[in-house]
């Protein structure tokens, strides 16, 4: 009895494992130092390479596909902070609140920069939301990572009451 539930257990692990050998990019080899992180940003949505089913790894990355990573970033990471609701047949994600503008409308979904801008998750006069086929440099990335992630804290985290004597 143990041995063919040991040989259905290594059929499946095989069989999960060329899913998701056939579900990385073609330019990324299994046994490149950076494999593992590529899968798992490609899992997560984060990034989604191109439409030749490359990643380009060695390529420089322009503003618009930065602003459009950091777009799937925040989604994944405000899709990971919501509570879950638990009934009694299911659980389900709570739905999400649309993006909010500065004026109070939905954001444009179709342009990463307009997301950015209209979220507060890059200044308006930023260089980033400039020129957006210029290569991002590492100072611009910076700049980005950091004020999305403060934008983040600021809509997800509440500030400390203050003490009252």
């Amino acid at each position: 009895m143990r041995i063919p539930i040991v040989a259905l257990l290594i059929c499946l692990g095989l069989a999960a494992a060329s899913c998701c050998l056939a579900d990385q990019f073609k330019d990324v080899p299994d046994d490149h130092w950076a494999a593992e992180y590529v899968s798992a940003v490609k899992a997560s949505g984060v990034m989604n390479g191109y439409p030749d089913g490359t990643f380009k790894g060695e390529q420089p990355v322009t503003r618009y596909e930065l602003a459009a990573a950091l777009v799937n970033m925040i989604d994944c990471i405000e899709r990971g902070l919501k509570p879950e609701i638990k009934t009694e047949e299911t659980s389900v994600q709570a739905p999400s609140p649309p993006a909010i503008s500065d004026n109070n409308k939905p954001a444009d979904k179709s342009d990463p920069a307009t997301i950015l801008k209209q979220g507060g998750f890059i200044a308006a006069d930023s260089p980033l939301m400039k020129d957006f086929d210029k290569n991002v440099s590492s100072t611009e990335l910076a700049e980005a990572l950091s004020s999305v992630t403060k934008r983040l804290i600021e809509i997800n985290i509440p500030a400390p009451k203050e003490h009252q004597p």
